[in-house]
Protein backbone atom coordinates (compact mmCIF):
# COMPACT_ATOMS: atom_id res chain seq x y z
CA UNK A 1 0.00 0.00 0.00
CA UNK A 2 1.31 3.43 -0.93
CA UNK A 3 1.13 6.57 1.17
CA UNK A 4 0.49 10.05 -0.19
CA UNK A 5 4.24 10.57 -0.59
CA UNK A 6 4.40 7.50 -2.76
CA UNK A 7 6.16 5.29 -0.22
CA UNK A 8 4.84 1.86 0.35
CA UNK A 9 3.25 1.09 3.75
CA UNK A 10 3.36 -2.47 4.87
CA UNK A 11 0.43 -4.22 6.50
CA UNK A 12 1.86 -4.00 10.04
CA UNK A 13 2.35 -0.24 9.82
CA UNK A 14 -1.21 0.25 8.61
CA UNK A 15 -2.57 -1.94 11.38
CA UNK A 16 -0.62 0.08 13.97
CA UNK A 17 -2.09 3.34 12.78
CA UNK A 18 -5.60 1.90 12.77
CA UNK A 19 -5.06 0.53 16.26
CA UNK A 20 -3.93 3.87 17.60
CA UNK A 21 -6.97 5.58 16.09
CA UNK A 22 -9.26 2.98 17.62
CA UNK A 23 -7.61 3.35 21.01
CA UNK A 24 -7.96 7.15 20.90
CA UNK A 25 -11.62 6.83 19.98
CA UNK A 26 -12.22 4.38 22.82
CA UNK A 27 -10.40 6.60 25.30
CA UNK A 28 -12.51 9.58 24.21
CA UNK A 29 -15.68 7.58 24.71
CA UNK A 30 -14.52 6.45 28.16
CA UNK A 31 -13.58 9.99 29.19
CA UNK A 32 -16.93 11.26 27.95
CA UNK A 33 -18.79 8.47 29.71
CA UNK A 34 -17.03 8.73 33.06
CA UNK A 35 -16.77 12.52 32.88
CA UNK A 36 -20.48 12.84 32.20
CA UNK A 37 -21.25 10.42 35.00
CA UNK A 38 -19.03 12.42 37.36
CA UNK A 39 -20.77 15.68 36.40
CA UNK A 40 -24.19 14.12 36.91
CA UNK A 41 -23.06 12.73 40.27
CA UNK A 42 -21.73 16.12 41.37
CA UNK A 43 -24.95 17.78 40.24
CA UNK A 44 -26.98 15.25 42.19
CA UNK A 45 -24.80 15.76 45.27
CA UNK A 46 -25.08 19.53 44.91
CA UNK A 47 -28.86 19.34 44.56
CA UNK A 48 -29.13 17.10 47.60
CA UNK A 49 -26.86 19.41 49.60
CA UNK A 50 -28.96 22.44 48.66
CA UNK A 51 -32.19 20.61 49.54
CA UNK A 52 -30.77 19.40 52.84
CA UNK A 53 -29.40 22.80 53.84
CA UNK A 54 -32.71 24.41 52.84
CA UNK A 55 -34.68 21.97 54.98
CA UNK A 56 -32.44 22.33 58.03
CA UNK A 57 -32.13 26.10 57.66
CA UNK A 58 -35.89 26.63 57.33
CA UNK A 59 -36.51 24.42 60.34
CA UNK A 60 -33.95 26.35 62.39
CA UNK A 61 -35.37 29.73 61.38
CA UNK A 62 -38.94 28.62 62.10
CA UNK A 63 -37.92 27.32 65.52
CA UNK A 64 -36.14 30.58 66.38
CA UNK A 65 -39.09 32.64 65.13
CA UNK A 66 -41.45 30.52 67.25
CA UNK A 67 -39.28 31.18 70.29
CA UNK A 68 -39.34 34.93 69.61
CA UNK A 69 -43.14 34.93 69.28
CA UNK A 70 -43.67 32.82 72.40
CA UNK A 71 -41.29 34.99 74.45
CA UNK A 72 -43.00 38.22 73.39
CA UNK A 73 -46.45 36.74 74.00
CA UNK A 74 -45.42 35.87 77.55
CA UNK A 75 -43.97 39.36 77.99
CA UNK A 76 -47.23 41.03 76.92
CA UNK A 77 -49.13 38.66 79.22
CA UNK A 78 -47.02 39.78 82.20
CA UNK A 79 -47.49 43.41 81.16
CA UNK A 80 -51.28 43.00 81.15
CA UNK A 81 -51.24 41.18 84.48
CA UNK A 82 -49.28 44.05 86.01
CA UNK A 83 -51.88 46.62 84.96
CA UNK A 84 -54.71 44.37 86.06
CA UNK A 85 -53.11 43.99 89.48
CA UNK A 86 -52.81 47.78 89.67
CA UNK A 87 -56.55 48.19 89.04
CA UNK A 88 -57.36 45.46 91.53
CA UNK A 89 -55.59 47.54 94.15
CA UNK A 90 -57.51 50.66 93.15
CA UNK A 91 -60.83 48.80 93.43
CA UNK A 92 -60.23 48.20 97.14
CA UNK A 93 -59.87 51.92 98.00
CA UNK A 94 -62.57 52.98 100.46
CA UNK A 95 -63.26 56.25 98.65
CA UNK A 96 -64.13 54.37 95.46
CA UNK A 97 -66.24 51.82 97.32
CA UNK A 98 -68.59 54.58 98.47
CA UNK A 99 -69.72 55.09 94.88
CA UNK A 100 -70.02 58.85 95.54
CA UNK A 101 -69.22 60.31 92.10
CA UNK A 102 -68.29 63.82 93.29
CA UNK A 103 -66.08 62.64 96.12
CA UNK A 104 -64.37 60.19 93.79
CA UNK A 105 -63.85 62.90 91.14
CA UNK A 106 -62.11 65.11 93.69
CA UNK A 107 -59.91 62.24 94.87
CA UNK A 108 -58.90 61.17 91.35
CA UNK A 109 -57.86 64.70 90.37
CA UNK A 110 -55.47 64.73 93.30
CA UNK A 111 -53.88 61.50 92.09
CA UNK A 112 -53.25 62.49 88.45
CA UNK A 113 -49.59 63.40 88.99
CA UNK A 114 -48.80 60.19 90.86
CA UNK A 115 -50.29 57.67 88.44
CA UNK A 116 -48.45 54.76 86.88
CA UNK A 117 -46.23 56.24 84.11
CA UNK A 118 -48.06 54.24 81.44
CA UNK A 119 -51.52 55.40 82.59
CA UNK A 120 -52.93 58.46 80.84
CA UNK A 121 -55.63 58.64 83.47
CA UNK A 122 -57.63 56.60 85.95
CA UNK A 123 -61.41 56.84 85.97
CA UNK A 124 -64.46 55.65 87.84
CA UNK A 125 -67.67 54.57 86.11
CA UNK A 126 -70.88 54.15 88.09
CA UNK A 127 -73.59 51.62 87.28
CA UNK A 128 -75.28 54.09 84.90
CA UNK A 129 -72.07 54.63 82.94
CA UNK A 130 -71.43 58.11 84.35
CA UNK A 131 -67.67 58.66 84.37
CA UNK A 132 -65.19 60.92 86.14
CA UNK A 133 -61.45 60.75 85.57
CA UNK A 134 -58.21 61.94 87.11
CA UNK A 135 -57.57 64.39 84.23
CA UNK A 136 -60.96 66.08 84.66
CA UNK A 137 -62.89 64.20 81.97
CA UNK A 138 -66.61 63.67 82.56
CA UNK A 139 -68.86 61.67 80.31
CA UNK A 140 -70.60 58.35 79.85
CA UNK A 141 -68.73 55.19 78.90
CA UNK A 142 -71.64 52.79 78.90
CA UNK A 143 -71.18 52.22 75.16
CA UNK A 144 -67.75 50.72 75.79
CA UNK A 145 -67.97 46.95 75.68
CA UNK A 146 -65.43 46.29 78.41
CA UNK A 147 -67.37 48.58 80.79
CA UNK A 148 -70.61 46.75 80.05
CA UNK A 149 -68.86 43.45 80.78
CA UNK A 150 -67.80 44.61 84.24
CA UNK A 151 -71.18 46.16 85.04
CA UNK A 152 -72.78 42.89 83.91
CA UNK A 153 -70.92 40.99 86.61
CA UNK A 154 -67.38 40.07 85.53
CA UNK A 155 -64.58 40.95 87.95
CA UNK A 156 -62.48 42.67 85.31
CA UNK A 157 -62.23 43.33 81.59
CA UNK A 158 -59.51 44.32 79.13
CA UNK A 159 -60.34 46.23 75.98
CA UNK A 160 -58.87 46.06 72.52
CA UNK A 161 -57.12 49.13 71.21
CA UNK A 162 -59.29 52.23 71.30
CA UNK A 163 -59.17 56.00 71.19
CA UNK A 164 -59.04 57.60 74.61
CA UNK A 165 -62.28 59.45 75.35
CA UNK A 166 -60.37 62.21 77.15
CA UNK A 167 -57.13 62.56 75.13
CA UNK A 168 -57.88 60.96 71.77
CA UNK A 169 -54.66 58.93 71.99
CA UNK A 170 -54.36 55.23 71.12
CA UNK A 171 -54.79 53.29 74.36
CA UNK A 172 -56.13 50.07 75.79
CA UNK A 173 -58.23 49.97 78.94
CA UNK A 174 -58.18 47.77 82.01
CA UNK A 175 -61.22 47.95 84.28
CA UNK A 176 -62.03 46.21 87.56
CA UNK A 177 -65.31 45.93 89.44
CA UNK A 178 -65.77 48.07 92.58
CA UNK A 179 -68.05 46.79 95.33
CA UNK A 180 -69.21 48.32 98.59
CA UNK A 181 -69.01 46.81 102.06
CA UNK A 182 -72.14 44.74 101.42
CA UNK A 183 -70.66 43.26 98.25
CA UNK A 184 -72.95 45.23 95.96
CA UNK A 185 -71.53 46.50 92.68
CA UNK A 186 -71.18 50.30 92.70
CA UNK A 187 -69.20 50.70 89.49
CA UNK A 188 -65.83 50.07 87.87
CA UNK A 189 -62.41 51.64 88.10
CA UNK A 190 -60.30 51.70 84.98
CA UNK A 191 -57.09 53.01 83.48
CA UNK A 192 -56.32 54.22 79.97
CA UNK A 193 -52.98 52.55 79.22
CA UNK A 194 -50.74 53.88 76.46
CA UNK A 195 -50.00 51.45 73.62
CA UNK A 196 -46.48 52.84 73.16
CA UNK A 197 -44.97 50.02 75.22
CA UNK A 198 -46.32 47.44 72.77
CA UNK A 199 -44.70 49.23 69.83
CA UNK A 200 -41.42 49.42 71.75
CA UNK A 201 -41.65 45.69 72.42
CA UNK A 202 -42.01 44.91 68.70
CA UNK A 203 -38.80 46.81 67.91
CA UNK A 204 -36.86 44.12 69.79
CA UNK A 205 -38.33 41.35 67.63
CA UNK A 206 -35.60 41.57 65.00
CA UNK A 207 -34.31 38.51 63.17
CA UNK A 208 -32.65 38.48 59.76
CA UNK A 209 -32.46 41.57 57.59
CA UNK A 210 -36.13 42.55 57.42
CA UNK A 211 -37.98 40.62 60.12
CA UNK A 212 -40.21 42.52 62.53
CA UNK A 213 -43.04 41.96 64.97
CA UNK A 214 -46.54 43.27 65.63
CA UNK A 215 -49.19 42.96 68.33
CA UNK A 216 -52.74 42.46 67.09
CA UNK A 217 -55.91 43.12 69.08
CA UNK A 218 -58.79 40.67 69.35
CA UNK A 219 -60.64 42.65 66.69
CA UNK A 220 -57.77 42.28 64.20
CA UNK A 221 -56.51 45.86 64.54
CA UNK A 222 -52.77 46.44 64.94
CA UNK A 223 -52.03 47.79 68.45
CA UNK A 224 -48.25 47.46 68.44
CA UNK A 225 -45.88 47.99 65.48
CA UNK A 226 -42.35 49.39 64.87
CA UNK A 227 -43.98 51.99 62.61
CA UNK A 228 -46.28 53.94 64.93
CA UNK A 229 -48.32 55.17 61.95
CA UNK A 230 -49.63 51.62 61.46
CA UNK A 231 -51.01 51.39 65.02
CA UNK A 232 -54.82 51.55 65.07
CA UNK A 233 -54.88 52.13 61.30
CA UNK A 234 -54.65 48.58 59.89
CA UNK A 235 -57.20 45.81 60.42
CA UNK A 236 -55.57 42.58 59.25
CA UNK A 237 -58.93 40.78 59.10
CA UNK A 238 -59.94 43.21 56.35
CA UNK A 239 -56.82 43.74 54.25
CA UNK A 240 -57.63 42.99 50.58
CA UNK A 241 -54.45 44.76 49.43
CA UNK A 242 -52.35 42.29 51.44
CA UNK A 243 -53.15 38.86 49.92
CA UNK A 244 -52.96 36.18 52.61
CA UNK A 245 -52.95 38.62 55.55
CA UNK A 246 -56.61 38.02 56.36
CA UNK A 247 -55.85 34.35 57.08
CA UNK A 248 -53.41 35.50 59.77
CA UNK A 249 -56.08 37.84 61.12
CA UNK A 250 -58.60 35.01 61.38
CA UNK A 251 -56.09 32.84 63.21
CA UNK A 252 -55.19 35.57 65.70
CA UNK A 253 -58.79 36.54 66.48
CA UNK A 254 -59.66 32.89 67.09
CA UNK A 255 -56.87 32.63 69.64
CA UNK A 256 -54.93 30.17 67.50
CA UNK A 257 -51.24 29.51 66.93
CA UNK A 258 -49.94 29.10 63.38
CA UNK A 259 -48.15 30.49 60.32
CA UNK A 260 -49.38 31.83 56.98
CA UNK A 261 -47.82 33.35 53.87
CA UNK A 262 -48.88 36.78 52.61
CA UNK A 263 -47.80 39.43 50.10
CA UNK A 264 -47.20 43.04 51.09
CA UNK A 265 -48.03 46.21 49.15
CA UNK A 266 -44.74 46.01 47.23
CA UNK A 267 -45.49 42.49 46.06
CA UNK A 268 -42.93 40.83 48.34
CA UNK A 269 -43.76 37.50 49.95
CA UNK A 270 -43.59 37.15 53.74
CA UNK A 271 -44.31 34.51 56.34
CA UNK A 272 -46.37 35.53 59.38
CA UNK A 273 -45.93 33.39 62.51
CA UNK A 274 -48.48 34.11 65.25
CA UNK A 275 -49.27 33.06 68.81
CA UNK A 276 -52.04 34.04 71.27
CA UNK A 277 -51.47 36.15 74.37
CA UNK A 278 -52.87 34.35 77.40
CA UNK A 279 -55.18 36.45 79.57
CA UNK A 280 -56.01 38.93 76.83
CA UNK A 281 -59.20 39.37 74.79
CA UNK A 282 -57.71 37.21 72.02
CA UNK A 283 -54.73 39.39 71.29
CA UNK A 284 -51.84 37.86 69.42
CA UNK A 285 -48.18 38.46 68.65
CA UNK A 286 -47.17 38.11 65.00
CA UNK A 287 -43.63 37.81 63.69
CA UNK A 288 -43.17 38.84 60.05
CA UNK A 289 -40.32 37.15 58.17
CA UNK A 290 -39.52 38.10 54.54
CA UNK A 291 -39.16 35.05 52.31
CA UNK A 292 -35.99 36.66 50.92
CA UNK A 293 -34.44 36.37 54.40
CA UNK A 294 -35.65 32.80 54.74
CA UNK A 295 -34.08 31.80 51.40
CA UNK A 296 -30.91 33.92 51.57
CA UNK A 297 -28.53 31.20 52.91
CA UNK A 298 -29.83 28.68 50.36
CA UNK A 299 -29.40 31.14 47.49
CA UNK A 300 -25.86 31.88 48.65
CA UNK A 301 -25.02 28.16 48.75
CA UNK A 302 -26.56 27.67 45.30
CA UNK A 303 -24.35 30.45 43.94
CA UNK A 304 -21.23 28.87 45.44
CA UNK A 305 -22.01 25.43 44.01
CA UNK A 306 -22.82 26.91 40.58
CA UNK A 307 -19.51 28.79 40.58
CA UNK A 308 -17.63 25.59 41.41
CA UNK A 309 -19.27 23.78 38.48
CA UNK A 310 -18.46 26.61 36.08
CA UNK A 311 -14.83 26.61 37.15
Amino acid sequence: MKTVSGKKMNRNEFSGISGRKGFSSLRLRMVTLFGGAAVLLLMAMGSYLIWRVSTVQRGTVMAMADQIVEARSAEVQRWLEGHLQEMRGWSSLNILRTGDLEEIAHYLKGRQDTLHPEHENVYFVDTRGQTVSSDGFRGNLLERRYIREVLAGTDYAISNGLESASTGQAVMAVAHAVKNDRGDLVGAVGAAVSLDVLSELTQDMSFGEGGYGAVIGGDGVVIGHPNRAVVMSLDITNAPDWPGMEAIGRGVTRGERGAEYFTNLRGLRHLGIYSPIIGSPRWGVVYILPIADLNAPVQELTGIITTIFLL
